[in-house]
């Protein structure tokens, strides 16, 4: 690395004194960019973020000059190690973004490499057009990088992949010029010495014999070597754009892209989900399916179905799994016609039953479709949940050979893996013979390491012998270049080396892939080197053993790098800079870099950076498929940094409350504390204070078990609510008591005091076991979710079973409600209000931990038509985040980004958490009410 030093430095000095991007070599860019979704790391020179297309072009053209390796980068979600290296990153995700046009009547977009497919399509919906290839990442996935991984997705047998619709690019050659490529387009000089020096490479010979070692014809995915079948046309020109896709940023570095559309998919559709007692017999029932001619066949297997019945974002996306299937067939149809969608419906479940291949089957159609898509993209993350430092490896898992022969492959593959004692994980693309498979090793011994090998290499063979290809969609990287020779021979591959030699002479674009690649097990993440820590943990991480194995379920996969315009809450941090560091992969790539050093520093300054804004929202621990709670992690590094030099201010934020709650039972002017503290605590000027409130809360017993839990925020903020939710279920008829208010630990949990936040949980057990608890009805969602989340992390194995009873117990007021709510009729409300729409913002822990939007529900039982709850994201207050003058901006940014532009003038704003309402109140000037009270009102009580 020292000797690119120099050249990094004359390339920063060179670049326009207004240079429109960031540059940077910290320590923390490092970190956060030495790795993608692959098993390998390593450190890059520097990163480059440029911020428009000219800054782009600047960058790539001063490096080239300087003789610098460029690593073209997108969402950096590649699996074979694609934008790992070192040499100088550039980034195109953040900035170049923009849809230069869409030609609606001639279906094409020309489109800048930072254009995230899903985004593109939200946009080309409103011409009734769609970019039609696809991977499990199309949230987050960039053109420029589908282009490099010639990607295709789940729907490929239908639209091919982005070979398929590529029709012109611009890029930046060796020259570091800009050049236009495309069938039609007149080459300039640069272009045509390379057409015609390429079409010397492809003479008859060498035609007829990568014909001979190259895949099947009727294998469409095909990805492994460069795509030299595809270039040269009927007519003896050659279409560089079909090279290119699939070249992973070895032969140039993309500036723009024009690509082909497609019309909306047929608007009858629906899933047929068949039940197979095996991954065997899926197969063979999608051999019928394909007869048929579905848009998309999909492979779930048991090993994925288990996965998901304990990750909270997916339990809700079970609901069409009948009995206990070994495998899953999910087979999609898009029809214009009705009656042709119920004709293939019909008749392939009929011929399937026939064949005795199937227990059951569900039909999916509307909306629910894409729950079932949901769980079946879910599949990468969800593999990463397996405990342990063995998981399933990402090394022989996108192999395809022709579907007639995938049950014969599959069973030979199986038994290769038998031999050595492992097993595999089966899922994906069945329709295009394609699965990803997955053995299950351990990277962090050799033996794990050396059977990463072995595997790959028993596995090359078995895929030249069905004359499959390698990789069907995720690339060589740094993972497959080297079995290029094995499966197409010395020729061929030296036939690339050629290729790669006339485009990039010096070996700048992209080093290390597809050609000339580094020994497979090199620069693995986790190397001959790695240590495990020693830390005697605050939490027990009794599910992952310890903070290292709750930090290595990321796998780089970037759920977390989505934008604002996509559904859900996760990252909300991210969404507002769309910084790495501010996602919860960056936060993750930084703490895995620096646990794996064995005595790790977790206070060092990249550390610090990286969780700065994190605001423990737990999005991540729904919407992230491997589970990832960086909220608890973060907690876990304050505690660990902290627990003996811990902070007056911080003591004050983590013990305030329960301050507060002593002070209130003593009446004393809590009200006035405020303004005293906003100096020491560097609260924001522009944050209104709290309202504290003196009002009492009765003690209320209980004959029947059910007993209302009054935590701090609740007693010290809105005593009233308990009393208002009490009179609800009076006016249901149920016998329900009001405790002692309890101090949840909530704060003493987000500051990291966790050894205070064990004391206040075993204090509040004991409590509790002297009630006879059979229900408790939590009211504020951050302190009673506590009991199902922390807690049960927390205390000690002598309290583990009563904490367990009580988390069984807790629920929200919102789900008790529902259950005991019956239709009371027209709401008691003025005729003006119930014909206000109603709008809800969950709190980011209910919609975490909860999901289902319950206080909608109850309006609606209660009269109310038009109740919406807002996909709002977070609101950015996030406790005393929010208040505090260094995060002002970045929490006033979060809001803007999802929750404030969705509220309406004209609606009654409906907010359970105090934080929500309170963010609201500052930034919207307006009130938001809490549903309780708003139920309260409408029952007239």
């Amino acid at each position: 690395m020292s000797s690119k030093i120099p050249a990094l430095k004359s390339i920063r000095s060179e670049l326009s004194k207004d240079w429109n991007g960031i540059w940077d070599n910290s320590a923390l860019a490092i970190g956060l960019y030495a790795t993608d979704a692959s098993v390998y790391s390593e450190d890059p020179l520097a990163v480059a973020i440029p911020k428009d297309i000219d800054a782009f072009k600047e960058v790539v053209r001063v490096a080239l000059k300087h003789k610098t390796p460029i690593i073209p980068r997108g969402a950096g979600t590649s699996l074979a190690g694609q934008v790992v290296g070192n040499g100088l990153v550039v980034d195109s995700s953040k900035y170049l973004k923009k849809v230069i046009e869409i030609n609606a009547k001639e279906k094409y977009a020309w489109v800048e490499p930072g254009v995230v497919r899903d985004e593109l399509n939200f946009e080309l919906d409103k011409h009734g057009l769609y970019f039609g290839p696809e991977t499990s990442t199309t949230n987050r996935c960039t053109i420029g990088g589908m282009i490099g991984n010639n990607s295709c997705g789940s729907r490929s047998i239908v639209y091919g992949s982005v070979r398929n619709h590529l029709l012109e690019l611009k890029f930046i050659g060796a020259d570091g010029k800009e050049h236009h490529i495309g069938r039609g387009i007149k080459p300039d000089p640069f272009v045509e010495n390379l057409c015609n020096k390429l079409k010397g490479f492809l003479d008859d010979q060498t035609l007829a014999e990568i014909k001979a070692v190259y895949p099947k014809s009727n294998i469409s995915r095909r990805n492994h070597g460069y795509a030299l079948d595809c270039v040269l046309q009927e007519n003896g020109e050659l279409d560089l754009c079909k090279l290119f896709a699939g070249s992973e940023g070895t032969l140039g570095v993309i500036t723009q892209a024009k690509i082909n559309l497609s019309p909306l998919p047929g608007k009858h559709q629906a899933l047929l989900c068949l039940m197979c007692s095996s991954v065997d017999f899926a197969l063979k029932t999608n051999i019928s399916a394909l007869n048929y001619n579905p848009t998309a066949s999909e492979l779930i297997d048991d090993n994925i179905i288990r996965c998901t019945e304990n990750q909270i974002g997916q339990q809700e996306n079970r609901f069409f799994i009948k009995g206990n299937p070994g495998a899953i067939l999910v087979v999609e149809f898009c029809e214009e016609e009705e009656n042709i969608l119920e004709q293939k419906l019909n008749g392939l479940t009929k011929e399937v039953v026939h064949l005795g291949l199937i227990a059951d089957h569900s039909i999916v159609q509307g909306d629910d479709m894409n729950r079932v898509w949901n769980l079946r993209k879910a599949g990468l993350g969800l593999l990463s949940n397996i405990p342990g430092d063995a998981k399933p490896v990402a090394v022989v898992e996108d192999t395809a050979v022709d579907p007639i022969d995938l049950p014969a492959y599959i069973q030979e593959f199986n038994v290769a893996l038998q031999k050595r004692n492992l097993s595999a994980v089966h899922y994906a693309h069945a329709g295009s013979g394609e699965l990803h498979l997955r053995p299950v090793l351990d990277l962090k011994s050799d033996a794990g390491r050396k059977a990463f090998f072995d595997i790959a290499m028993d596995v090359a063979l078995l895929v030249k012998k069905y004359r499959g290809a390698l990789s069907g969609e995720h690339g060589d990287g740094r993972l497959r270049g080297y079995f290029i020779k094995t499966m197409y021979g010395e020729r061929i591959y030296k036939l690339f080396q050629d290729v790669k030699r006339l485009w990039d002479p010096e070996h700048l674009f992209n080093p290390g892939k597809i050609v000339e690649t580094p020994h497979p097990i090199e620069n693995l993440r986790f190397s001959v080197h790695y240590h495990k820590p020693e830390l005697n943990t605050g939490f027990h991480f009794r599910q992952f053993k310890s903070l290292q194995g709750a930090v290595e379920l990321c796998n780089g996969s970037g759920d977390c790098v989505k934008s604002e315009i996509i559904a859900g809450t996760l990252c909300p941090s991210y969404q507002a800079t769309k910084d790495e560091k501010d996602s919860t992969r960056g936060r993750a790539n930084i703490l895995r870099r620096t646990l794996a050093k064995g005595n790790p520093d977790l206070n060092n300054p990249e550390l610090k950076k990286a969780l700065e804004y994190c605001i423990s929202c737990k999005a991540c621990k729904r919407e992230c498929p491997s589970n990832v709670d960086m909220a608890k992690i973060k907690a876990e590094v304050s505690y660990q940094n902290s627990k003996n030099s811990f902070k007056l201010a911080q003591w004050a934020i983590s013990r305030g409350y329960g301050v507060l709650l002593k002070a209130r039972a003593l009446r004393a002017p809590a009200s006035l504390l405020f303004p005293l503290l906003r100096g020491p605590l560097q609260i924001s000027s522009k944050r209104s204070a709290p309202n504290f409130s003196f009002e009492a809360i009765p003690f209320i017993p209980s004959k029947s078990g059910i007993w209302i839990y009054v935590d701090e925020f609740t007693a010290v903020e809105s005593p009233k609510l308990v009393i208002e939710l009490q009179k609800i279920t009076q006016f249901l008829k149920l016998d329900v008591g009001i405790l002692p208010p309890f101090e949840s630990a909530r704060s003493a949990i987000s500051m990291g005091d966790l050894k205070h936040a064990k004391k206040l949980i075993h204090n509040n057990i004991n409590l509790l076991k002297k009630y006879e608890v059979n229900e408790l009805i939590g009211i504020e969602p951050s302190a009673y979710l506590g009991l199902k989340e922390e807690w049960l992390d927390l205390c000690g194995d002598n309290h583990l079973k009563l904490c367990q009873e009580l988390a069984g117990k807790i629920k929200g007021y919102d789900s008790f409600l529902l259950e005991h709510f019956s239709d009371h009729g027209t709401p008691k409300f003025n005729d003006l209000e119930s014909k206000k729409p109603i709008q809800i913002h969950e709190h980011c822990h209910h919609k975490a931990l909860v999901g289902k939007p319950q206080v909608q529900e109850i309006l609606k039982i209660l009269g109310y038509q038009e109740v919406e709850t807002l996909d709002s994201g977070c609101c950015g207050m996030a406790g005393f985040f929010g208040y505090q003058k260094k995060n002002y901006q970045i929490s006033k940014a979060i809001a803007n980004n999802k929750l404030l532009p969705k509220i309406k003038q004209d609606s009654v704003l409906i907010a359970a958490g105090t934080s929500c309402r309170h963010q609201i109140k500052d930034l919207k000037n307006r009130k938001a009410l809490h549903p309780i009270t708003f139920i309260h009102r409408t029952l007239g009580l």
